[in-house]
């Protein structure tokens, strides 16, 4: 029979060949020769474990054959192997010098056995020789048996003389995949550190304060919601100036701060609708006028319609509660830039068609029978364009209108010391005449605290 990691030795089995010495040799020989054999199979077996070679899975599987815990990183479980590995080699080592003492006391006392055994065999000698019945099988077995002590001693030198040299061989084998692996790597520059660290997770304590300060950060903090505009504060207008009202007008027409001049909002779709607003004063009585610059025709180059006007004005006057399509109702009188007149969706041809930089004056007379609408172009009168019964207004207060459509327009309603044309005689303008002759339109909150936000869905 045979045993894993030992070596079978077949030796005569014949009783007459067996002798005292050989049966005291050769067990030692056999057990020398079973623990070199172990010996170099787990230094063969260590040798050939490269940890920093080994995948995770093999890592693990290296663990569990030694009973060690397989939980924790790559890197921990390389630390963890090579310390075992580490520990066997030393366990060998020791084993090593604890199996040569023992086989040192071993063969001194098998050499005492020996000198004993050989006296005794030189007086039986000398006893076979007297009596002449030597005994040539005993001598021819003590010759082969002797033959074989030294044959045992040399084949355990050369076992350590191999065992030696295989070390050597092995050592020069790691030496040499060493500087292997520096001379592949030369190029990327990179340590045995670098190596380990390179796919492994930080640990905790490796790490800085900033990152600390990042993690709690993104886990306690929410998404920032962006800062609400600067409110302006509550402008303190003087509400005795008769100027362009922001709260009578369409939220799309932009009202200057100054409520002088306006124009209506161009970006994206908002260049396809018109847009307009009152003067905050309106007038009943007398004869009065205001002026109308159009100032610039604001280009709208992102729309590619061909055969579409994109540009119109209209100015003229209208009621308080009426709506801001000028000339789209009664009692709402507009003259247009194509040279033309609307009041109550009826149009017709009037005076001329202006255009920008040309400045439109608008006059309004209650003194005569009926109520006379006029205008006039760059200075020049126009004639009168309606004539409205009183009647039908019944003391109502007109007041002045414009409807832009990517135009803007600048105002004179008399804050200007010089008009940009001389005034027609016996006219007044709106801005001239006595706050208790004038007609407040209708006021909106005087603080934004008193305004109230609708959202219609």
């Amino acid at each position: 029979m045979s045993t894993p990691g030992a070596i079978t030795v077949w030796t005569d089995t014949e009783p007459s060949r067996l002798c005292a010495n050989a049966e005291t040799k050769r067990p030692l020989f056999i057990e020398s020769l079973q623990y070199f054999f172990n010996r170099n199979h787990l230094l063969a077996n260590m040798s050939e474990i490269n940890v920093k070679k080994l995948k995770v899975n093999e890592l693990k599987d290296e663990l569990k054959k030694r009973d060690l815990s397989d939980k924790g990183l790559k890197a921990e479980l390389m630390e963890r192997l090579q310390a075992a590995l580490d520990a066997e080699a030393q366990g060998a080592d020791g084993s090593e010098v604890t199996k040569e003492s023992q086989d040192d006391g071993n063969d001194e006392t098998a050499e005492q056995e020996d000198m004993g055994e050989e006296e005794a065999e030189g007086e039986s000698m000398e006893a076979e020789d007297q009596n002449g019945n030597g005994d040539e099988a005993a001598v021819e077995g003590n010759g082969h048996d002797d033959e074989m002590g030294e044959e045992d001693g040399d084949a355990g030198v050369e076992a350590d003389k191999e065992v030696e040299e295989e070390d050597e061989e092995n050592e020069d084998d790691e030496s040499i995949d060493k500087i292997d692996d520096e001379d592949g790597d030369a190029d990327k520059v990179i340590s045995a550190d670098q190596k380990n660290k390179k796919g492994v997770k930080r640990r905790r304590e490796e790490h800085g304060r900033g990152y600390f300060e990042f993690i709690e950060e993104c886990k306690y903090s929410r998404s920032k919601s962006p800062l609400p505009p600067l409110e302006e504060e509550d402008d303190e207008f003087d509400d005795t100036l008769v100027c362009l009202d922001p709260y009578n007008c369409d939220l799309h027409f932009k009202v200057s701060r100054d409520r002088y001049s306006a124009s209506s909002l161009t970006m994206e779709t908002f260049a396809y609708l018109w847009a307009g607003g009152r003067a905050s004063y309106g007038v009943n009585k007398g004869k009065v006028c205001f002026e109308m610059k159009v100032t610039e025709k604001i280009p709208v180059k992102h729309l590619n319609y061909k055969n579409i006007h994109f540009h119109d004005v209209n100015i003229g006057w209208s009621l308080a509660d009426g709506s801001l399509s000028l000339g789209e109702e009664e009692h709402s009188y507009s003259y247009l830039d194509q040279g033309m007149k609307s009041s109550n969706a009826v149009t017709e041809e009037y005076g001329e068609s202006f255009d920008e930089n040309d400045v439109i004056g608008c006059f309004i007379n209650f003194e005569a029978d009926d109520v006379e609408i006029s205008y006039s172009k760059n200075g020049k009168d126009l004639g009168v364009a309606f004539k409205v019964s009183k009647e039908s207004l019944a003391g109502k207060a007109l007041f002045p209108h414009v409807m832009c459509h990517n135009y803007s327009v600048e105002f004179n309603f008399g804050q200007n010391e010089t008009p940009f044309f001389p005034k027609v005689e016996g006219f007044t303008f709106m801005q001239d005449i006595p706050l208790d002759e004038r007609i407040r339109g209708p006021k909106g909150p005087e603080t934004k605290k008193d305004c109230e936000v609708l959202c219609c869905f």
